[in-house]
């Protein structure tokens, strides 16, 4: 994917503050929002984790990828947000028993997060491999 310039000299701070923002004024059109998430999710991929960047944990990955920041996401955001998602979710699991779903053939299985299902629905929505994608798209699926 290309990254924006946005996702090439933002840290997790700005983000915050521009997600804030947008949970406030919800000021960004349709193709704000996508390109909104496409530049986002390179930031993550590339940056998330770098001590110059801010350190991105669950509480600000959620508070930036919630509703209603990104009532939809682009499909092309939306591997990297699963896979983000649940390596947020997999640090958190021991504390957070209301992800799990109750009752008898469900129990002890996830619950499907408004981020995942908006995922779904992106990737569902559009043709989303290009042929640059074709080879990683199996092993980044297979790795969630």
């Amino acid at each position: 994917r290309e990254s924006s310039l946005l996702s090439k000299v933002a840290d997790v701070r700005l983000w915050q503050l521009l997600c804030s923002k947008q949970h406030t004024e919800q000021s960004w059109t349709p193709d704000h929002i996508d390109q909104m998430s496409e530049s986002l999710a390179s930031f993550l991929e590339r940056h998330a984790n770098s001590p110059e960047y801010g350190f991105m944990d669950s509480s600000k990955f959620e508070e930036m990828t919630r509703p209603s920041v990104f009532p939809f996401v682009s499909s092309r955001a939306a591997l990297t947000f699963l896979e983000q998602e649940q390596m947020y979710r997999l640090e958190t699991l021991e504390y957070n028993q209301d992800d799990y779903v109750e009752g008898s053939e469900e129990n002890g299985k996830l619950r499907l997060t408004s981020l995942t299902t908006r995922c779904i629905d992106a990737l569902g929505r559009s043709s989303w491999m290009t042929e640059r994608d074709v080879g990683s798209i199996p092993v980044r699926i297979a790795n969630l």
